[in-house]
């Protein structure tokens, strides 16, 4: 992974203020109090029956043509990662722009974003000795322990007081905080993977009971999602209604959280299209904007999935929102009219500090979705000649550990044919 990729993937991870903990690693293979029962099946957390219907019903070979890989590569490279897992993730900086110097965040980079390709690969082949590579690299990593030495930062699913970040104004002070944060969201998305695509193989291989005791031990690290904000997958939201689909026995209600989450993006998506407190984000607007198209646009899946309707106001809105990302995309100045408030942020009219395509290997699923959701929208044209540039981009998704967006070109192309 090149450094503008590892650069990308952390500032997904935080994209938000700050997350914290201060939990105790657990003996994976003990069956201690608290340890969930080992789960058989997938769980599809984000994917709404309509367009899984479209999914699958596509014939394997559509279902390549968008998900699978193009070669050996990605399983080779987790497999060489999985040889030496990082124990811990060690000494980010409150900037996090010193991920190469990072304790395991280089490996930890490599093997989210591979592993995101190789577990889509395996699940849409249905090929057994694929998917055992994958489970095998997957099992390397929760049988070692990996990443259960980084210092959590919270304590009973709060945050604590104990974790730093930010305690310089140039941000270059060592923040556990982010050691700790970076961690979190990546067991999260290794999870939302996982539990998609892989849970399902061999269910009664015992490597899955120690993948899961691990994941698991991650779990009881976030905290309890409160306040909706972008960034840490909608504050903890995600996770926590993943923890509750995996142990019924959480006493929240997965419809209650997707209100919440649905009545907080009401009020962050602001009524031409913006972003509350992103778009307006100097020479970050663009980018910010961006991650809040992200994590808007699956939620709102996943409120679908869950049997609420979208209010045609929100509808709009989000609409609103891909059109202003397409204008700013193809032309940075477009941002300057919401950019030019720089919060917590440097304006430079007509600069934007963003890559100059959108073929991104994490956090491209919101293309896809909204290609599907919107298919009249004359923005919708203009971004289906961009993704058809990068026709395979969707197979993987550092963001949520599996080519969620290759799910939606599938189903898009099923329904066109109809």
């Amino acid at each position: 992974m090149n450094k503008g990729f590892g650069l990308l993937f952390v500032c997904l991870f935080v994209s938000a203020l700050f997350a914290s903990s201060n939990a105790v690693a657990v003996n994976l293979n003990s069956s201690s109090k608290g340890t969930i029962a080992k789960v058989d099946g997938t769980i599809n957390l984000f994917v709404p029956d309509d367009v899984m219907k479209l999914f699958n019903s596509a014939s394997p070979q559509e279902k390549i043509k968008h998900c699978g890989a193009k070669s050996d590569y990605a399983y080779k490279e987790i497999e060489r990662v999985s040889l030496k897992p990082p124990m811990r993730i060690f000494g980010y900086n409150s900037r996090m722009d010193n991920a190469k110097k990072v304790e395991g965040a280089q490996q930890m980079l490599d093997f989210g974003l591979r592993l995101s390709a190789a577990i889509t690969d395996s699940w849409v082949r249905e090929d057994n000795v694929r998917q055992q590579r994958v489970l095998d690299s997957i099992f390397a990593w929760a049988n070692a322990g990996a990443l259960t030495e980084t210092k959590p930062c919270t304590k009973n699913r709060n945050r604590s007081e104990g974790c730093t970040a930010w305690k310089r104004k140039d941000g270059k002070d060592a923040s556990d905080e982010m050691d700790h944060s970076t961690t979190q969201m990546f067991m999260m998305h290794l999870a939302y993977g996982y539990y998609m695509a892989l849970a399902d193989f061999k269910p009664d291989d015992p490597k899955h009971k120690v993948i899961q005791a691990w994941i698991n031990n991650f779990f009881k690290r976030n905290q309890r999602p409160s306040d909706i904000y972008i960034g840490y997958d909608l504050g903890y939201t995600w996770p926590w209604i993943m923890e509750k689909e995996i142990n019924p026995k959480i006493n929240s209600s997965s419809k209650s959280l997707l209100k919440k989450a649905l009545n907080g993006l009401d009020k962050l998506v602001l009524k031409d299209g913006s972003f509350k407190g992103r778009t307006t984000r100097g020479n970050r607007a663009l980018w910010y904007h961006h991650t809040g198209l992200i994590e808007t646009l699956v939620t709102l899946e996943m409120a679908r999935k869950h049997g609420f309707k979208i209010s045609q106001s929100l509808d709009k809105r989000i609409e609103k929102a891909g059109e202003i990302f397409i204008r700013g995309f193809e032309n940075h100045g477009y941002m300057d009219k919401w950019a030019k408030t720089a919060y917590n942020s440097v304006f430079t009219p007509g600069k934007q500090k963003f890559r100059d395509n959108l073929k991104m290997p994490i956090g491209n699923a919101w293309l896809y979705i909204f290609s599907y959701r919107y298919p009249n929208s004359q923005f919708t044209k203009k971004l289906d000649i961009i993704l058809n540039k990068h026709p395979t981009n969707g197979r993987r998704d550092g963001y949520f550990g599996f080519g969620l967006g290759c799910i939606y070109a599938v189903a898009k192309d099923i329904r066109t044919k109809k």
